[in-house]
């Protein structure tokens, strides 16, 4: 090999990175379609934040914690 043409670590990183765009540009375009949804382990008050974060750090919830602001305590 020539002196400037070694193989750069960054090329296997590239093609990671390639394969994960790709992927996630598929299941965007499933979740655009409706075929799937995210799994929503509960909606909460933004004024109850505090403890959503606790539950997500204590391991408690299976899937994402929505805040919304049109959700009261």
């Amino acid at each position: 090999m020539s002196r400037g043409t070694a193989p750069s670590p960054y090329c296997a990183l590239g093609s990671k990175l390639l394969a994960v765009r790709e992927c996630h540009r598929a299941l965007s375009d499933l979740a655009d379609s409706g075929l799937i949804s995210p799994l929503l382990s509960e909606r909460l008050a933004l004024a109850d934040v505090a403890a959503g974060v606790q539950r997500l750090a204590d391991g408690e919830t299976v899937g994402r914690v929505v805040y919304d602001t049109a959700v009261y305590a």
